[in-house]
């Protein structure tokens, strides 16, 4: 991913009242971003070391979207952690708001009339627990980590203390094909802020497999 930029457009400047004001914001080292993986990565790039008050300070440079912190900081740490190897691992979470997904062996199908997120999280890489949150009929495969043909005792808890039993038998690809029913009739999308308060509060399972 090329870093250069032209020295005409070096120090863009968007000029307004604050623009002194707004100076004086820390840019917080390597440019911090919401992607956790991302995020790890700027700390452990090797990059240069930050001043000791954790602040970079670029002339006439008011935010972290400006090109010479990517240029200089994210891309090189986007670069490093796209060029590493990814392990399996343990566990992890994962939130989307697709119907269908699959992520690490596990395949996730939701049915509900609205569009919101749903939540796999916790969820160990052998199959054995996770705990799902979100709204819907949700029909899971974990991954291929069980004997063709075995049968296992699955107990799904809800967050009102509720239990549900299931014996599940392992298909021929070693895999558990479980349904669990979350609740919620909702009809309004989860778009914005107001849309999240209008749908109100979800609701999380723990599955459990032995």
């Amino acid at each position: 991913m090329p870093t250069d930029v032209g020295e005409h457009d070096r120090h863009l400047v968007l000029r307004q009242p604050l623009d002194k004001l707004a100076q004086l914001i820390p840019l917080r080292t390597h440019g911090r971003q919401s992607n956790h993986d991302l995020s790890r990565a700027t700390r452990t790039t090797r990059v240069p070391p930050a001043p000791a008050d954790g602040r970079r300070a670029h002339p006439r440079v008011h935010g972290a979207n400006n090109h010479r912190v990517y240029a200089d900081y994210v891309v090189p740490a986007a670069n490093e952690l796209f060029a590493r190897n990814i392990s399996t691992p343990a566990s992890f979470s994962y939130r989307t708001v697709l119907p269908h997904f699959a992520v690490w062996g596990y395949d996730v199908s939701v049915d509900r009339p609205n569009d919101e997120f749903l939540s796999l999280g916790e969820a160990r890489a052998d199959g054995r627990s996770f705990v799902l949150t979100g709204t819907g009929r949700v029909v899971l495969q974990t991954p291929a980590a069980f004997a063709p043909g075995s049968r296992h005792q699955v107990t799904a808890t809800a967050q009102d203390g509720g239990v549900v039993e299931q014996t599940v038998t392992a298909g021929p690809g070693g895999q558990l094909e479980i349904t669990i029913d979350l609740g919620g009739d909702q009809q309004v999308d989860q778009t914005t802020l107001t849309d999240v308060l209008a749908i109100g509060a979800v609701h999380s399972t723990r599955v459990q497999i032995a």
